[in-house]
């Protein structure tokens, strides 16, 4: 059963893995607080029928601030792909996501590497380490204003990189009037890679292509 606030349901998420058993599927993202969501990343954890290990994971990316989405299966151990969405403006299109979680239980971890860049290579790394917390007496209270904290931390990271670092600024791909949609290439590419889950990417999701 999924939180109230994902954006894909368990049977999407269990369409997009192309998974036929309905074992659970759980998700990790920051509950919506003051009326307000902001995630990132969501992660969805797909169980096998037996409920006891994760047979897959999709990775659902929102940008900020324009609010373009794509949805992706991943095995857990590690998959790689290339970048599918505009997501910072210091990153051009030019490298691949490579994603690798670990099961939720006491302990979290879920990774994600910025790679393949014909000029920098491996790049960027971004590490989520969590402990689960044993209760929490007022949740709403404990998460209170946190996705609002998130977006002033995105934004805030952003200026420091650009007035400090002298970071190149990258505009959106879709400002250019391009007749395709900008993710289009990187769809391409994923499938003749042959990356094992190209054939459920062109399915709809919320009315939407999710890759």
């Amino acid at each position: 059963q999924l939180a109230s606030g994902c954006r894909l349901s368990a049977d999407e998420c269990r369409a997009l893995c192309g998974l036929k058993e309905r074992g659970r599927v759980r998700a990790l993202l920051l509950p919506e607080s003051a009326g307000y969501e902001q995630n990132p990343i969501c992660v969805y954890y797909c169980y096998d029928a037996t409920g006891t290990d994760v047979a897959c994971c999709v990775a659902e990316v929102t940008n900020t601030p324009w609010g373009d989405r794509v949805a992706f299966p991943f095995a857990p151990s590690g998959d790689r792909l290339p970048k599918p969405l505009h997501v910072s403006p210091m990153q051009d299109m030019r490298s691949s996501w490579s994603l690798r979680v670990k099961e939720p239980a006491e302990t979290l971890h879920v990774r994600v590497d910025v790679t393949d860049h014909p000029d920098m290579g491996s790049f960027f790394v971004a590490i989520l380490d969590a402990r689960a917390l044993p209760t929490v007496d007022d949740p709403e209270l404990w998460g209170l204003f946190m996705p609002h904290r998130v977006a002033l931390w995105i934004y805030w990271h952003a200026l420091v990189l650009l007035a400090r670092k002298g970071l190149s600024f990258y505009g959106h791909p879709k400002s250019a009037g391009a007749a395709e949609d900008y993710r289009d290439p990187a769809r391409r590419a994923a499938m003749q890679q042959g990356w094992k889950a190209c054939p459920v990417l062109a399915s709809p999701v919320n009315g939407e292509r999710p890759f």
